[in-house]
């Protein structure tokens, strides 16, 4: 077994570290205005962020939404052309895969498909547009509805992503000479609509899935609560990011075999949102492996104490796993002690008692097995001075007796024809 042990595992808190009121109540709105989005999406980034800096964000805002506003027309495809030029012409500048956030990306102009589309989504909205964001597992963009009832995507990582498919001019020279750029139009099979109140915290996703991936849950397990507390419509796919950052967490503390930090978390997460297949199944595994620590240590009163202590979560098959993983260690124990003092048939009778529960058990049949071998190798040793003294009756006496209580034994039985042939 391994020594290596974390110094110390911090049991991060389960609930959400961000909860969205309005008035002291519960902030309820589903379709979330443009400056909405603009600061959720950045209040999920997961940073205190003061009112001062948040202004300056918003002042930046709302000088994006000025030129907008004052060369809009009713043309909903030109309208959202216009937005994707002043991005481009005032904010966005590098793409830069990671980077999810708002805040980053005013103040750099790094962005990515997530934090460029809710750029774009905020600025559609408060036009009038009919803007929705789709996520696939590896990216997202935007679906503008028209009045008409058609729609066209923007894929807000390339400047001309309006409409991908659609051949579009680009620039044009002095002597009139055009430069065309198509976009290429992507079928996403797995692309999901999803409401805005996902929308924003789609940075809070990417975040947590970064935290998680450098071991650093205290901030994410909170932060994906928030997102999950927040969230109404798409419950169970939050729920499913949630649950998978706890459940890493959980892998990283049972590595480090601080079991019972993994399971504090577990008992937490589960007695406060409820249980999930997920974190049932990590938690049973992981109980297991603290109960079979214990086993190792033949510490087994403990081992008992954490059946009990860890029961409210456990399934009946892992219960029954546990109970008779710690009566074959413990039995095991016994018998391996008898051995020691060369009590080989009582190591033996004991083994056979364990059989009676546990008749398939490998570990049972070998120690009877062996403890049985071992006598018989002591009844030799007994007899072998006795043989050599020509001492045969004697020594067929105590084989004999032997026999009694281990008549299958190989060597017993060699040794009593040995004798009687030379009687």
């Amino acid at each position: 077994m391994s020594s290596v042990v974390a110094k110390d595992i911090k049991v991060p808190q389960e609930t959400a570290s961000l909860r969205i009121t309005y008035d002291g109540k519960p902030f309820e709105e589903e379709n979330l205005s443009g400056a909405d989005i603009l600061l959720f999406s950045i209040l999920f980034e997961g940073e205190d962020l003061s009112g001062e800096e948040f202004e300056v964000f918003q002042e930046y805002y709302n000088d994006l939404l000025g030129k907008v506003r004052k060369g809009r027309t009713e043309n909903e495809l030109e309208n959202a052309e216009l937005i994707m030029k002043v991005m481009y012409d005032n904010v966005l500048s590098n793409y830069s895969r990671r980077q999810t956030k708002l805040s980053v990306m005013f103040k750099t102009g790094n962005y990515n498909c997530v934090s460029s589309s809710l750029l774009f989504l905020a600025l559609a909205k408060d036009c009038g547009l009919d803007a929705r964001i789709q996520e696939t597992s590896v990216h997202a963009f935007i679906t503008v509805y028209t009045k008409d009832g058609q729609k066209f995507d923007v894929e807000t990582t390339n400047p001309a992503g309006v409409n991908p498919g659609e051949k579009k001019m680009i620039s044009q020279n002095s002597s009139g000479s055009k430069k065309y750029t198509i976009v290429p139009k992507t079928y996403y099979s797995n692309r999901v609509e999803i409401s805005d109140r996902k929308a924003v915290t789609l940075p809070a996703k990417n975040i947590c899935a970064e935290l998680s991936d450098k071991n650093e849950f205290e901030k994410g397990i909170p932060l994906a609560a928030s997102v999950y507390e927040f969230v109404t419509k798409e419950k169970a796919a939050v729920r499913k990011d949630y649950d998978a950052i706890c459940a890493n967490f959980a892998a990283y503390a049972n590595q480090n075999r601080q079991y019972e930090a993994a399971l504090k978390l577990l008992r937490a997460v589960m007695g406060h949102y409820g249980k999930s297949d997920l974190l049932v199944r990590n938690y049973n595994d992981i109980a297991y492996n603290a109960v079979a620590e214990s086993c190792n240590i033949n510490d087994f009163k403990n081992a008992r104490n954490l059946l009990v202590s860890y029961n409210y979560y456990l399934t009946e098959k892992t219960t029954q796993e546990i109970i008779d993983m710690i009566f074959e260690s413990e039995k095991l124990e016994e018998i391996q002690d008898l051995m020691h003092q060369n009590k080989f048939l009582e190591a033996a009778k004991l083994a056979d008692e364990a059989l009676l529960r546990q008749s398939q058990n490998q570990q049972f049949k070998k120690a009877k097995s062996n403890s049985l071998y071992n006598h018989g190798v002591t009844v030799h040793n007994q007899v072998v001075p006795l043989l050599n003294n020509k001492e045969y009756k004697e020594a067929l006496q105590i084989l004999e007796n032997a026999l009694k209580d281990n008549p299958s034994n190989q060597m017993i039985n060699d040794d009593i024809k040995k004798i009687k042939s030379r009687m």
